[in-house]
């Protein structure tokens, strides 16, 4: 038996506001630029001019969609702006005689090499990513991880045979970092629920899974639904489900596994940082240690620099793993040697020419 990968529960929408100065480097500050990507929201600031009098209609040649309305849905093309001017806002934005016009940012400066922009913002502006989403709240997430019996689900779903695990790393890989486990505590669930502004609970929306795994995710439900997080289930066909999650079309809760093969970075690169495979959106902290790691001098630099990560990762509840879960196979009385197990990690018989039979 070889853990195949980890299980974990993957929480949409999770990214909370942070506070005014941000830079931005490279290439995403020129896609921003290029694109006028809205990833920004004002919040109580006062109005300078006087209310509009009166109401202008307009025609237009092309119905409304309603994923113009979100600027990290929406297509690329300059339509939907028609939308976006009206409800959104930008750093900096295209206005009359000025390609780039001040807007929630009201200065900033630019490296001497271009590759590095620092916006200092207008009084109350935050940076956004769904702050309605309740996912978007730590004690919500944390509340989440709380909710679920482990090694009950463990026991009841796979004889006991799982690892129960609090990271998305499997523990035999390269630079993982041991995450101290998630108890289930219900009760304290449902206070950090009530510390959210959610006393009664909420509904959650839809926690989607690959068909395989829909008994563990209605187990999950169900221990998610006493603390006052109601989902509804929606089981998917393999390949249409790593298809809509690859394509990010899933919101709310995603219940995903891998088993695939690496180690502490490779995982994160596609599950955490930014860009990923896996990745609808990122943290700053998280981003900037990224960076570091691509430019780390040594192993020992870059294991600490992974470590810090999925130190942040744990500590932002960013998912709920939970178990590396066992590959459990069978072979005939006359097999001397399975393969099973001689690579570490791999759930599977290999390499093909170390197998072999019994003498006759």
């Amino acid at each position: 038996m070889a853990p195949v990968g980890v299980l974990s529960c993957h929480f949409e929408d999770v990214f909370a506001n942070k506070d005014v100065m941000r830079t931005i480097r490279g290439d995403a500050m020129r896609i921003f630029l290029a694109s006028l990507v809205v990833l920004l929201s004002v919040v109580n600031v006062p109005a300078v001019v006087a209310s509009p009098e009166g109401q202008m209609s307009f025609a237009l040649q092309v119905s409304l969609a309603p994923v113009w309305f979100d600027p990290a849905e929406t297509t690329s093309t300059s339509v939907p702006f028609i939308v976006l001017y009206a409800v959104h806002d930008a750093l900096v934005k295209a206005m009359p005689a000025q390609p780039m016009a001040p807007s929630l940012a009201e200065s900033w400066s630019v490296s001497g090499d271009g590759l590095v922009y620092e916006f200092v913002l207008r009084k109350g502006g935050k940076f956004q990513w769904d702050s309605k989403s309740p996912w978007s709240d730590r004690r919500v997430r944390l509340a989440a991880n709380l909710a679920i019996d482990r090694q009950g689900l463990n026991e009841a779903e796979t004889l006991g045979l799982s690892r129960v695990t609090a990271s998305i790393i499997p523990r035999g890989f390269d630079f993982a970092w041991p995450a101290p486990p998630y108890e289930y505590d219900p009760a304290r669930a449902k206070r950090l629920l009530a510390e959210a502004g959610y006393p009664n609970g909420f509904d959650a929306g839809t926690l989607f899974s690959e068909v395989l795994y829909a008994p563990v995710a209605e187990a999950i439900a169900n221990y998610f639904r006493p603390v006052g997080i109601r989902v509804v289930l929606q089981p998917i066909e393999r390949a249409g489900f790593f298809k809509a999650v690859q394509g990010k079309r899933l919101k709310n809760v995603i219940l995903i596994g891998s088993g695939a093969l690496g180690n502490a970075a490779t995982r994160l690169e596609a599950w955490v940082a930014p860009g990923g495979t896996y990745v609808s959106g990122s943290y700053p902290d998280i981003e900037d240690l990224w960076r570091e790691v691509a430019s780390a001098p040594d192993p020992k630099s870059r294991g600490v620099l992974l470590e810090r990560i999925q130190r942040l990762v744990h500590d932002k509840a960013m998912f709920a793993p939970i178990w590396e879960f066992p590959s459990i196979c069978a072979y005939g009385p006359r097999v001397a040697e399975s393969g099973l197990g001689l690579i570490a990690n791999y759930p599977f018989s290999a390499p093909y020419e170390d197998l072999k039979l019994k003498a006759k």
